[in-house]
């Protein structure tokens, strides 16, 4: 395919009479179109005396044919091999100058940039074959049939092609998007249509994998996002969402292993002539890549659970197939930064399956939890600190009165409370201060509290008692024991008063001494301020405490240590939750 930059004024102004001239010819001779699709080089002429740079004025007429692919004269193209010229056209189309003085004294910057303003040389090729495929009935015909078969046969080196000069496909702006998009959108249609279409992207030579998730890692859009998770997703979690499942069950995939060392590769590098990347920054890459995703307020909510999803499914293989990845999950501070957030937005969702988003954001925070207890206690410096300066204790006070109404979410605050205090010993002096600055978070405890009280939670002290016991016996914890509300109350108030101590005022956000007033009550035993002002200014505290809450919360915390013991065995992966 052919463009100028010295013609393009000349090339616009006869685009539309060669336009028009190429579809009465397309209609009349569609096998001389595909010989201009097929030929080699832009010197030589075909038998009809067309050369290349007829391409581009069939491809313009191809465009608009796509979209009534029912036509006599697309069945006449398709049964002539447009397919088979189309992929062709796909591996070879170039940008080119015609000859010319102009031509001559432009400069190869100049050519550059003016590249730039075009679509990669193969993206228009793949969007007439993205056209078609769309438009494909299920089951399909025979002509779609043929379609399909041609595409199969071809596929592996349009891919190549795109794995080795992916051109402008990875520039951040939006036309691009369409671009990163345009590979796992036909894969998804083919194989939705001919599930057999798999087996061509199953073959280990294949790139099919790589240059979806570099696309994926590149992407900035809805439709960039969501058609590259779509092809991972359906494939290494067919039971939760997948065109293909049934066929999956008689034609398996590759092992989930081998998928991510392909997906891997295409974070290794941008393009085939880069240098490959280690392990350790392909794995930042892709956290990266998470983050940037999650950060991106223009992607619904559905798009986001989605993404969370493809998270944690590639932590479930990466944590044993590439050691990398959970490490660099642990360290990245970005990644972090981005979950609050996201919180936020569900909170504000009119829709419950949008709000229920705010729970398996929360999840998140647990399976780096059990990593770091279990043998990785050297990241969990640097995974807390990622965790309370990224705003997790804000979005936990802004999302309580949802997260405690959640048997899961009254598990995961219980949990994550308990990986801080169990570790709070080891951390940094960093670490503690930032703790220091955002604890403690008694009206988030208040919450919790009052939630317990309207649910009528251990009413008397004997089904307290036996609550208490229930919940400290066994391996196989009950999700439904009211204790995971209380308890969640109790570690949050017990890790505050920790993260401030004895030294310090006890009032969120002061540093100075706690050398003024105890508690105006008089009930708190361990709340000290700096000043009167400070302690008039600790609104959160009084709520509770003027109604006497606050002073049985830490009466529970006096007996929290068989609580703590029990948690950090939950939170080292000891038990299990029933």
């Amino acid at each position: 395919m052919e463009y100028s930059y010295e013609n393009l004024q000349d090339f616009m102004n006869q685009q539309k009479e060669r336009t028009a001239r190429w579809e009465g010819i397309i209609k009349s001779d569609p096998r001389r179109a595909i010989r201009v699709l097929t030929s080699t080089g832009f010197a030589t002429e075909t038998i009809d005396g067309d050369t290349a740079w007829d391409a581009s004025h069939i491809i313009e007429n191809l465009k608009k044919l796509s979209d009534t692919p029912k036509s006599a004269t697309w069945k006449s193209l398709v049964d002539a091999g447009l397919f088979v010229a189309l992929c062709k056209c796909a591996t070879t189309f170039r940008v080119a100058y015609m000859d010319g003085s102009a031509a001559q004294n432009i400069t190869e910057e100049q050519k550059k940039a003016h590249s730039k303003e075009l679509p990669s040389p193969w993206y228009e090729p793949l969007a007439i074959i993205c056209t078609a495929a769309l438009n494909c009935t299920i089951p399909p015909t025979k002509m779609e049939e043929k379609m399909i078969e041609d595409i199969k046969q071809n596929w592996s080196t349009v891919v190549q092609r795109i794995w080795s000069e992916p051109c402008n496909s990875l520039d951040k702006d939006s036309d691009a998007s369409f671009e990163r998009a345009i590979v796992a959108q036909i894969v998804l249609r083919l194989s939705t249509v001919d599930p057999s279409f798999l087996e061509v992207i199953f073959k280990p030579e294949d790139l099919t994998f790589a240059v979806c998730f570099r696309n994926w890692v590149h992407a900035t859009a809805q439709e960039d996002i969501v058609l590259n998770n779509s092809m991972f997703l359906s494939l290494l979690r067919p039971k939760l969402t997948s065109p293909w499942k049934r066929y999956l069950a008689t034609h398996p995939p590759p092992a989930s292993k081998t998928i991510l060392s392909r997906m891997m590769l295409g974070a290794s590098k941008d393009s085939a002539a880069q240098k490959k990347r280690t392990p350790a920054q392909a794995a930042d890459i892709v956290v990266t890549a998470f983050a940037n995703h999650f950060s991106n307020t223009r992607l619904p909510l559905t798009a986001v659970r989605q993404e969370v999803e493809l998270f944690d499914t590639f932590w479930e293989i990466a944590e044993k197939e590439l050691p990398q990845f959970p490490r660099a999950v642990c360290k990245a501070d970005r990644f972090w930064a981005a979950l609050p957030p996201i919180v936020r937005r569900s909170i504000r969702a009119q829709k419950s399956e949008d709000r229920a988003i705010i729970i398996r954001v929360l999840k998140l925070y647990t399976a780096p939890m059990y990593y770091t207890n279990r043998a990785h206690a050297e990241f969990v410096d640097a995974l807390i600190y990622g965790w309370v300066a990224g705003g997790l204790f804000d979005a936990l006070d802004e999302a309580m009165d949802w997260i405690i109404e959640d048997v899961e979410g009254q598990m995961a605050v219980t949990l994550i409370m308990t990986t801080i205090d169990g570790t709070f010993p080891k951390l940094s002096t960093k670490t503690r201060a930032a703790l220091r600055a955002q604890l403690p978070r008694t009206g988030a405890v208040w919450k919790i509290f009052k939630a317990g009280l309207a649910h009528g939670d251990n009413s008397s002290e004997g089904q307290y008692m036996r609550n208490h016991a229930n919940f400290l016996s066994g391996d196989a914890l009950n999700p439904q024991n009211p204790l995971w509300r209380q308890s969640a109350s109790e570690m949050l108030a017990l890790l505050g008063s920790k993260a401030r101590g004895t030294s310090y005022c006890s009032r969120r956000g002061c540093e100075k001494p706690a050398e003024g007033p105890r508690c105006a009550t008089g009930a708190c035993k361990q709340t000290r301020y700096c000043s009167q002002a400070c302690m008039k200014r600790d609104t959160e505290h009084l709520q509770m405490c003027e109604r006497g809450w606050f002073s049985i919360v830490e009466q529970n915390m006096m007996i929290t240590p068989s609580l703590e013991a029990k948690m950090t065995q939950v939170a080292a992966g000891g038990a299990q939750s029933s």
